[in-house]
């Protein structure tokens, strides 16, 4: 309220627009070499004067930039399938143009309010240089923020667990299945979770190179982490001119022919192509199970 009235622009000296925010802990050669050409700005010159916290928030709004936060990327994507979900962690609801923010987070525990300016970092092209929208709305990049403030630095918050963000914005328990030592009926587990809504996401192993390195071959990224949209069981069957056709499972009372077991996945980076079984490409798919399934092919999943 005294900034509204006094008409200036919230500057946050707990976390202010300096080395040592993105840094964080990781103050060696290697890390500062990363923030050289990085130059803190406002809303007003990254975005627009009315850059809006949020018109039509949406999981494919996202984009990922520099940071290696793609945890944090494919919970906040699993989370915006229910826009209300990330909804009401803004405490303010619009860009009033004093640059402060609120954000909600369960810290500890314990939910808190985090403050937050509209500072982000920028590359030479004044281009946000971490996680941004597409559509030029605030949301994606204040909500990283509160995230590296919480967490001491921008940098601290790279390598991480889904399951650590999806705690942190929702207060809810996460429970994480290893599929290499899978508990009896996790399919069902998961069939279970979609009907009621849970948010989900899934991680890849390290795929022999490393963190986030992209697998032309399979179209899957090692050490990456996915939002889990949907799962499906198709029952191979044969039409009536003996044909291979796929009819989608609606109940497990209906058990015809072979099963194909099919899982939908987000990559947070908007780009990326699963080129394995079921693919784009799979000359098994046709119009009418896209429609059933919901598959539309706009360019990268």
């Amino acid at each position: 309220d005294e900034i509204r009235e006094k008409g200036g622009l919230f500057n946050d000296l707990e976390f202010p627009p300096n080395e040592k925010s993105i840094l964080g802990f990781k103050n060696t050669p290697s890390y500062e070499g990363r923030i050289e050409n990085l130059s803190w700005r406002r809303s007003n010159e990254y975005f627009s004067e009315n850059a809006v916290v949020s018109d039509s928030m949406s999981p494919s709004d996202i984009y990922q930039g520099q940071l290696g936060d793609c945890y944090f990327l494919a919970a906040i994507s699993a989370l915006a399938e229910h826009p209300k979900r990330i909804q009401r962690l803004f405490l303010t609801k619009k860009n009033h143009g004093n640059g402060l923010f609120a954000v909600a987070m369960c810290i500890n525990g314990v939910w808190e309010e985090v403050l937050v300016d509209d500072y982000a970092p920028c590359d030479d092209s004044k281009k946000l240089a971490f996680n941004s929208s597409k559509s030029n709305e605030l949301w994606v990049v204040l909500l990283e923020k509160a995230w590296a403030k919480v967490h001491g630095g921008y940098f601290n918050i790279e390598a991480g667990l889904t399951r650590e963000a999806l705690r942190d914005l929702t207060g809810a328990s996460v429970t994480t299945f290893f599929t290499k030592r899978r508990p009896e009926n996790l399919w069902k587990r998961i069939q279970e979770a979609e009907q009621r809504h849970f948010v989900m996401t899934a991680g890849s192993d390290n795929l022999s190179y490393g963190s986030d390195v992209h697998i032309e071959k399979i179209g899957l990224s090692g050490s990456h982490a996915y939002s889990l949209l949907s799962v499906y069981i198709l029952d191979e069957v044969k039409d009536y001119e003996g044909e291979k056709v796929y009819k989608l499972r609606v109940s497990e009372d209906e058990v015809e022919g072979n099963v194909h077991r099919l899982v939908k996945l987000r990559n947070p980076w908007g780009r990326g192509e699963w080129t394995g079984d079921w693919s784009d490409a799979d000359s098994r798919w046709n119009d009418q199970l896209k429609e059933v399934l919901g598959i539309n092919k706009t360019g990268d999943d």
